[in-house]
């Protein structure tokens, strides 16, 4: 066994991609974020992509992909042994790691280890799961119909973009709401879209393609809008568009705390994969 550092992205994305379609819902999130760096190498900001493989007798058996100051991300493994070498190889480099995301399988024993190798405290953040859709189950429709977003819209999305994400990750992230918007807005790589009823009251969006997929995001329901099936309507629309565009799939992430929104994407024809973990680092109080 071997662990490979890899400093040219193309080159990474060669080596690490047969080994990311052999389970492409799974591994939705670094297929992904490799497609925005393969466009952008600094897409993220001025460090460089922390990539990495662990090899045995040449074929690769985990991928580790960071692109600073995010979590690392962790892809499927069968190989546990691969997980104290990628651990011992990152320290070595001096990695800063706030958190780690990957399957549970995976990232709970890296971020046990890592914790205690650095005298850190995990705290698990957000248990999800991965949803894979390759059908869509129509809805009952509310009125309204779907619409792309436009920079008309902005004004509204800045404002409801810190509350979908105090709502998700608990941090409205204000300096950063007009940004977020604006990548929606105007990127190549994610589309945002809106239920539309008289006014938007719900918007969807697309980030993150695959080869032969796309991950649905963003989901968002203002709380004066809600249980009227706009979301709902919404995204089913939304992962239609996708499969009537050529793609074979559309992926989501779940928060496993929220019963409802998992029980409205299966609904729609979204089907269970696999759960991942989102792990963070805290230093210990002196």
């Amino acid at each position: 066994m071997k662990i490979v550092r890899h400093t040219v992205v193309p080159q990474f994305i060669e080596r690490i991609t047969p080994w990311l379609l052999a389970r492409e819902a799974q591994h939705n999130l670094i297929l992904g974020l490799y497609t925005d760096l393969r466009q952008n190498p600094n897409f993220h900001g001025p460090t460089a992509p922390v990539m990495y493989t662990v090899e045995e007798e040449g074929t690769v058996i985990l991928v580790a992909l960071q692109t600073p100051p995010y979590n690392l991300a962790l892809t499927h493994s069968d190989h546990p042994t691969a997980i104290p070498l990628l651990t011992i190889t990152l320290l070595q480099a001096h990695c800063t790691l706030p958190g780690v995301i990957g399957p549970h399988l995976v990232a709970e024993p890296f971020a046990q280890r890592w914790a205690e190798q650095t005298g850190s405290t995990v705290e698990v953040w957000m248990q999800q799961r991965i949803y894979q859709l390759t059908a869509v189950h129509p809805p009952t429709l509310p009125t309204g119909q779907m619409r792309w977003a436009t920079s008309d819209d902005q004004p509204l999305l800045e404002a409801w973009f810190p509350a979908f994400h105090q709502e998700v990750i608990g941090t409205t992230a204000p300096n950063r709401s007009p940004n977020s918007v604006m990548r929606w807005l105007t990127g190549t790589s994610r589309q945002l879209a809106l239920w539309d009823d008289g006014g938007p009251v719900a918007m969807a969006g697309t980030t993150g393609p695959t080869p032969n997929g796309i991950r649905i995001s963003a989901v968002y329901t203002p709380p004066a809008h809600r249980r009227h099936g706009y979301a709902s309507a919404l995204v089913a629309a939304l992962s239609q568009a996708q499969l009537d565009a050529g793609r074979r799939f559309c992926f989501l992430y779940t928060d496993l705390r929220n019963p409802i929104s998992n029980h409205i994407y299966q609904a729609i024809g979204y089907t269970p994969v696999v759960d991942s973990t989102e792990l963070r680092f805290h230093a210990r109080p002196k």
